[in-house]
C-alpha cells in the first residue's frame, strides 16, 4: 500500500507542476489535492490522496462546478449521484530501480533544447498542454528516443521518494523495457511508479512492471 500511496503523491506533484506552468493555483485540503480553476487539458481538477476519505467531503469537492475531471486514486468513490460518469479505469504500476550495470538501448537522450522540446510535445500531442517552464523544474526530465525507425518519449518526475513515469508515447517497437535502466541512470536506486491502461498497461506488465492497484477518472456529465 505504501508504494501505491507514493505513486499517488508523486502524480499529484506532477499535476501541480503542470498547473504551475499555466499559472493555475492548486493545493491540498485534507486528503484531497485540487485546483482553484480548471486544470489544463488531460489533467484532473481534483485528486484523492487517501484510500478512505470522508464521503461527504469528497462529495462537497466534487459538487464544486469548477471540478470537471476527478482522479479517484483508489477507485473508492461513488460519484454518480454528484453528476459524474466514469471516463476510464487504469492501474497504478511499480518497477524496482534497475541495477547500475543494466544495459541502456542506444538512441535515448534527455530533452535539453527548445528544438527537442518542440519535437517531443508535437509527437506526444501535448503542444498546448506542456509548457517549457514545467520542463525546467529540477525534479522533471523528458526522455526521447529516435533511432532505427523507432520513436518514443516519456516524462520522469522525481517526488515522494519515487520517480513517476508519465505521458508515454511511442511508435515502432515497445520502449517499455528501456525505461527502468534509463531512469535509474538519472536517479540511481530510486524505484519507478506510474499508471497506465489498455495497451500501455499490457506493455508495462510484459516488461516487468507490477500492478499496485486501481484508479478511476471521473468526468462531469455535460
Amino acid at each position: 500500500m505504501e508504494r501505491w500511496r507514493q505513486a499517488v503523491r508523486n502524480n499529484a506533484v506532477w499535476c501541480g507542476i503542470v498547473c504551475d506552468a499555466h499559472g493555475i493555483e492548486h493545493g491540498c485540503t485534507g486528503d484531497v489535492w485540487r485546483t482553484s480553476t480548471p486544470a489544463p487539458a488531460f489533467y484532473p481538477d481534483m485528486i484523492t490522496l487517501a484510500s478512505h476519505i470522508d464521503p461527504s467531503a469528497a462529495q462537497l469537492h466534487a459538487e464544486d462546478r469548477k471540478r470537471t475531471f476527478i482522479k479517484d486514486s483508489f477507485a473508492s468513490l461513488d460519484l454518480f449521484s454528484c453528476g459524474y460518469e466514469i471516463l476510464f479505469d487504469a492501474s497504478w504500476i511499480f518497477h524496482p530501480a534497475a541495477s547500475k550495470s543494466a544495459p541502456i538501448a542506444a538512441g535515448w537522450r534527455v530533452v535539453s533544447s527548445a528544438a527537442d522540446f518542440e519535437l517531443w510535445v508535437e509527437a506526444a500531442g501535448l503542444a498546448s498542454v506542456l509548457h517549457p517552464e514545467a520542463m525546467e523544474r529540477q525534479e522533471v526530465k523528458l526522455f526521447m528516443h529516435d533511432e532505427d525507425g523507432t520513436s518514443a518519449g516519456f516524462i520522469a518526475t522525481c517526488a515522494a521518494d519515487v520517480v513517476g513515469i508519465s505521458n508515454v508515447w511511442e511508435t515502432g517497437r515497445s520502449a517499455w523495457p528501456d525505461f527502468a535502466p534509463i531512469v535509474s541512470r538519472a536517479y540511481p536506486g530510486v524505484d519507478l511508479v506510474g499508471y497506465e491502461r489498455d495497451g500501455n498497461l499490457r506493455a508495462a506488465r510484459q516488461s516487468g512492471w507490477q500492478e499496485l492497484g486501481p484508479l478511476r477518472v471521473w468526468k462531469r456529465k455535460t
